[in-house]
């Protein structure tokens, strides 16, 4: 551990699981007045794991408490349940049956959000690593590619002026405390984060199998053997098999790392991203947030395809600009992907040991338009007497139903590559039919409604 660039002392911890513990020795740490920077570094490959950083004035400092922890890994080695809910399925090969879709996406509340084993590594091009985990519960792990080094990019100087936003994490790869005092203990890598395509391509599942003795099968083992196609950093995941069960798992990493009765769970909602709608190529991407449903939560978000349940999609937190766009909090996580291959899940795990156990809202299908789109397109959220409204989903040979209050409205179609099929003038009580706003393919597509100088946005979904 380093305080302000300069070495104070090492920490060893006692078991491979998280743990409180301090500074061998417990030295005194000399602070400066406003900020300071605290680093903690490991021997690579592995990432430090540092959930919570507590600086005190006394020597008698309190360790944080285990409670919670000890109570839900005893759960887990029990493998306890929880009902994860799902309130919509979407099947691949049809479009899709949600009702609570609109054009800002679709929301799930009261998602559990529950601890489950994972760990950040950076590896080298080349370097051939093995993994393997085991578990009376039968398990699989994940590891994915997402993001690398970039030394182009220029140090973030943490104590400048310009940067004095409260809670702001400025120095990467540090605990800052910043200009309210606020520690911030939560690894933050230089460098880019993976493309759509480098995570939907770079991602791996191992699968657990049992591991006989006699005739009976005894533990669960799942392992990887991998030579690692692109430097940068990976994260390595490890839930329960099915859904909304608990366990407790074994790791071990390159013979190096040991990680011993860690808990494990898996918090899936079955959820495709892509629809599979006959005729549409989708070329805007879509957004999917976790937002904790308390100030303390903090939510891992992954969204899982690929015809093989892997990870295909990944983030923990988000920018200040995606705050402030979806009411979001720092700790909250946000995925905006363009995606290549067949997605089937959407799941969360909860960061924090401390409070194993929390519930999240997951909105997904947020539409990222092209930029080719009108401004009156993504304009859908007009106000005024004449706003017109939409209801019910529609099939090829139906009316679409508009309740409006004027004499004539024009009415244009867009497909969701954002290209504009037909416009059509309706006058009071006309009904108007799919084909006329050419229309042809189920699927989703936009409506533009002009009344005079009233312009409105709304989707609808056209069904066989």
């Amino acid at each position: 551990m380093s305080v302000n660039g300069k070495k104070v002392g090492d920490i060893v911890p006692s078991e491979g699981n998280w743990q409180s513990i301090g500074i061998k020795g417990n030295p005194a740490l000399s602070l400066k007045e406003g900020p300071n920077t605290i680093s903690i570094a490991t021997r690579a490959p592995e990432l430090p794991q540092i959930e919570d950083v507590k600086v005190v004035s006394t020597r008698s400092i309190q360790a944080f408490s285990s409670r919670e922890y000890k109570a839900f890994c005893d759960k887990a080695k029990k493998r306890s349940q929880y009902k994860v809910p799902q309130p919509f399925y979407i099947n691949s090969t049809v479009p899709r049956d949600v009702k609570d879709v609109h054009i800002e996406g679709t929301e799930i509340g009261e998602v559990d959000l529950v601890y489950s084993f994972f760990s950040d590594f950076s590896f080298v091009k080349g370097e051939q690593i093995f993994i393997t985990t085991s578990s009376e519960t039968e398990h699989d792990f994940d590891l994915v590619y997402y993001g690398c080094e970039d030394f182009s990019i220029a140090p973030i100087n943490a104590f400048s002026s310009d940067n004095a936003i409260p809670g702001a994490d400025y120095v990467i790869g540090d605990v800052v405390i910043d200009t309210v005092y606020q520690p911030i203990a939560k690894p933050s890598h230089a460098g880019r984060s993976a493309t759509s395509l480098e995570m939907q391509g770079l991602n791996w599942k191992a699968i657990s199998e049992p591991v006989l003795k006699g005739n009976n099968p005894s533990r669960q083992v799942a392992s990887l053997l991998l030579q690692i196609p692109k430097e940068g950093y990976y994260l390595l995941r490890v839930r329960t098999r099915h859904n909304g069960h608990t366990g407790l798992a074994d790791v071990n990493v390159n013979g190096m790392y040991f990680y011993s009765n860690m808990p494990i769970s898996y918090t899936m909602l079955k959820y495709s991203l892509d629809g599979q709608i006959p005729g549409v190529v989708p070329n805007w991407e879509l957004g999917t947030y976790a937002k904790a449903n308390n100030s303390k939560g903090d939510p891992f978000l992954f969204i899982q395809g690929s015809d093989a349940d892997r990870v295909v999609g990944y983030s923990d937190d988000c920018s200040r600009t995606i705050q402030r766009e979806y009411k979001l909090k720092a700790n909250d996580s946000f995925i905006q992907q363009n995606y290549q291959v067949k997605t089937s899940a959407i799941s969360v795990l909860k960061y924090d040991s401390q409070q194993p156990e929390g519930k999240c809202t997951v909105v997904s299908d947020i539409m990222i338009f092209p930029d080719k789109v009108s401004k009156e397109l993504a304009d859908y959220d007009m106000e005024g007497d004449n706003k017109p409204t939409i209801y019910g989903d529609f099939t090829l040979q139906d009316p679409i139903q508009l309740d409006y209050h004027t004499d004539s409205l024009t009415v244009t179609a867009f497909d969701f590559s954002a290209n504009q099929l037909k416009s059509v003038l309706v006058e009071e009580d006309q009904k108007i039919y799919p084909y006329q706003l050419g229309i042809t393919n189920p699927g989703f597509y936009f409506l533009r409604l002009e009344s005079g100088s009233e312009v409105k946005t709304v989707k609808i979904k056209i069904i066989y």
